[in-house]
């Protein structure tokens, strides 16, 4: 579970009791039929005002995992500074809670034009050689988001993301099908980039092919054209990657993807974070 459907956050905002708005999640989560939840900062901390070192024992249940979100540069040191602060208390959190990812976007660009791609890419690469070590140490595994549109990202392409992450053996990979399909990747083509690359999880959500972003991503199962059947058969009986819903809509449209999806896996419940 990622999202929880805009009428609980909506619902959610207005209670003031930290314990009351923990224990309304644990139902929703039970309500959804998952066995694992996604913590980002945005939704708990900046929009709940929770905190997420204080994440009540109830939770370790589930199998937990913490993604960083946020888009950030890295043409300065300070953003240097940023990213390995973030990072620090990523794993920090991860530990505290027992969560076995930690996941995070790649860096966006600052300027225009390429000439900043590889210093970025380079320093990015330092970043997560350094940190590697330190989250390997602690048990958790550190992930890096599939988001590869170059007039943004520092990635340009499916390629060069995949021949960066195999730079990087130790580094998960998050594959997020609904960016890559309104990218204009096809079901084989993300497949096969992956191959033989440490992939730890799953963002979850339908898209339509080269779409504006929010009328073509994290649309609920069934409201776009990705191949969920034969997507989801590449990780069914793979129980180290986890699954989490990323859709935008209600509650109502998560529970039904989620039912959607588990047919695809041929489950009666959730094997993922669903």
């Amino acid at each position: 579970m990622d999202e929880i459907g805009f009428d609980n956050v909506t619902r959610l905002c207005r209670l003031k009791d930290r314990e009351l708005i923990w224990a309304e999640i644990d139902r929703i989560a039970h309500e959804f039929g998952v066995k694992g939840i996604q913590f980002t900062p945005t939704v708990y901390e900046q929009t709940l005002g929770l905190s997420l070192r204080e994440i009540p024992e109830a939770f370790r249940k589930y199998r937990l995992t913490y993604h960083i979100g946020g888009i950030w540069p890295l043409a300065s040191p300070r953003d240097g500074e940023q990213l390995e602060a973030l990072l620090r208390e990523g794993v920090s959190i991860a530990y505290e809670n027992r969560m076995e990812d930690v996941s995070l976007h790649p860096p966006r660009l600052a300027y225009d034009g390429d000439g900043e791609r590889a210093s970025v890419r380079s320093a990015f690469s330092d970043v997560l050689a350094r940190w590697l070590p330190r989250y390997s140490d602690h048990g958790v595994s550190l992930s890096v988001e599939s988001h590869v549109s170059g007039e943004f990202f520092v990635f340009d392409g499916l390629v060069d993301f995949s021949d960066f992450v195999g730079d990087l053996p130790e580094l998960g990979v998050l594959i997020d099908i609904s960016h890559l399909w309104n990218d204009g990747y096809d079901i084989d083509e993300v497949i096969s980039a992956f191959e033989g690359c440490r992939v730890t999880g799953l963002h979850l959500g339908d898209a339509l092919a080269n779409e504006e972003l929010d009328r073509g991503t994290h649309l609920p199962i069934g409201k776009g054209k990705v191949d969920f059947a034969r997507f989801m058969s590449r990780f069914a009986d793979d129980d180290s990657v986890y699954g989490a819903l990323e859709i935008k809509g209600l509650s109502s449209n998560i529970v039904d993807s989620a039912g959607k999806l588990l047919k695809y896996l041929g489950a009666d419940r959730p094997s993922s974070k669903g």
